[in-house]
């Protein structure tokens, strides 16, 4: 966009070169993100002048249907980066006590717990040379909200995955705070093993709900293969009626699957693109065989090496016979490295995967990894599916893989839907735009939230793993 020059305008209609200077700066404004006009100026500390972007946040989170989850989580403003809070575990109950007398003191069960805010950003820049040509929309804006709808999904993403013991720098996600505090597992997660949920689950769901008196709303969170299963087993079992439903003239409707109803409870259906199984080409999968592919940041973890052996299985979960590939991919506070690829055969039954990982001693040091498995005779990485997600275990790390963990299926979580009881996303500050000083023939900015979701009560919550598309017998 050609930017205007106050010092040429002269004194009109009363008004002032500082008055004029302002209105020209107010109506850049309106068509520019960015407190400056003047590229020159960003030097000292003009390149610290913080913009709110929280109104491009807004209007993102509400257009970016997809972030689902991120849309529409409750959220709150908070005013610390540490907070505190008690949980109560257990109440107190009454006791009946004679005439005259007097009742023991009986306490509450309570805990006192704390989340530490995290800090979430992304670079974006745009060249003078794309600053220079006039266009209906500058480019600044659009990088500004790309960059925007960019953090707004891959927050949605956090929110579910995200793990504090791998990256120090990321908070927990839902599921990891739930599985790490629930206080009845075996109650409150269900196998699927790759077949699809069903009414029957459901009932469990809400039944374990409230068994621990989550009587508020209730919304069962999945992806669209998950949603699609789950209307798929209702057909078979002649439980969907196409132009079912109908009004008083009998025009057809087709039914609709946005909500559930079972005996113990009701509540919406929710879909979420981002708890789709995670496949190596959706999480840009890095390859130490393709020169083409870089790490995620310069100094970030180097390709680990790995011993892969076979090992009898020593529990329910076993691996069918047949050939497989690994990739081992390290991660830390600065994403993903490149990839150790390997492969086995499997035979004779009741098998499991033993890999021994050595991380490298090059680059950053690795504080996780993701292990992606597929056929050994795939030759497409695209068929590499997420298997697990663990912390390192120092130099070297040993993991078992015994189909615990189904490639290509996903999870879905059921909660009762209370900001006050069972969890919120704290948002310290707006989203904001911070400028920086001119290093190159580009303006360059980071966009930047602060916040950190919390579970209060982790046993509302109810988890679904390996679901998949597989008929319920």
């Amino acid at each position: 966009m050609e930017v205007l020059n106050p010092g040429s305008l002269t004194d009109h209609d009363g008004l002032s070169s500082s008055d004029s200077l302002s209105l020209i700066m107010e109506i850049q404004k309106a068509f520019e993100a960015g407190h400056d006009y003047d590229m020159a100026s960003l030097t000292g500390g003009q390149a610290g002048r913080v913009q709110s972007l929280e109104g491009t946040f807004k209007v993102i989170t509400f257009e970016e249907r997809a972030a689902s989850f991120w849309q529409k989580c409750p959220k709150q403003k908070v005013t610390s980066t540490v907070l505190e809070w008690s949980r109560i575990n257990e109440v107190a109950g009454m006791v009946f006590y004679p005439e005259g007398g007097d009742v023991d003191e009986t306490n509450d069960v309570m805990d006192r717990k704390f989340d530490i805010v995290k800090f979430a950003g992304v670079k974006g820049s745009v060249t003078f040379g794309a600053k220079s040509v006039k266009m209906i929309q500058a480019a600044e804006i659009t990088e500004t909200k790309n960059k925007t709808r960019s953090m707004v999904r891959s927050l949605d993403l956090a929110l579910w995955n995200a793990n504090s013991a791998i990256n120090a720098y990321e908070f927990d996600g839902v599921i990891t705070q739930v599985k790490a505090n629930m206080k009845n597992p075996a109650q409150g997660i269900l196998d699927k093993r790759g077949s699809r949920i069903t009414d029957a689950d459901i009932l469990n769901a809400t039944t374990c709900i409230k068994s621990n008196y989550g009587y508020g709303e209730l919304r069962l969170w999945m992806s669209l293969d998950a949603v699609n299963g789950y209307v798929q087993e209702k057909i078979l079992n002649k439980m969907y009626y196409t132009n079912a439903g109908g009004t008083k003239d009998l025009s057809p409707t087709d039914q609709d699957f946005s909500s559930f109803r079972v005996a113990n409870g009701s509540g919406k259906v929710e879909e979420d693109v981002f708890m789709r199984a995670e496949s190596a080409v959706l999480n840009r999968i890095l390859t130490s065989t393709y020169a083409a592919f870089q790490k995620n940041h310069v100094i970030g973890p180097d390709a680990p090496t790995a011993v892969i052996t076979a090992e009898t299985s020593d529990g329910t979960y076993s691996l069918a016979n047949g050939s497989y590939k690994y990739a081992v991919v390290p991660e830390n506070q600065y994403g993903e490295g490149l990839a150790y690829e390997c492969s086995i055969t499997h035979s004779g039954g009741s098998k499991m995967t033993k890999l021994v990982i050595t991380r490298a001693g090059t680059g950053d040091l690795a504080t996780g990894y993701k292990v992606y498995r597929c056929a050994g005779t795939s030759t497409d990485k695209r068929d590499f599916y997420l298997v697990e997600r663990f912390v390192s275990g120092g130099a070297t790390t040993t993991w078992y893989d015994k189909n615990d963990h189904i490639p290509g299926t996903t999870t879905a979580v059921m909660m009762e839907w209370n900001a006050d009881q069972t969890f919120v996303v704290s948002q310290l500050a707006d989203m904001m735009k911070l400028p920086y000083g001119i290093r190159s023939d580009k303006k360059e900015w980071l966009q930047k939230v602060y916040l950190v979701p919390q579970v209060f009560n982790p046993n509302r919550f109810y988890i679904f793993e390996n679901v998949g598309m597989l008929a319920n017998s």
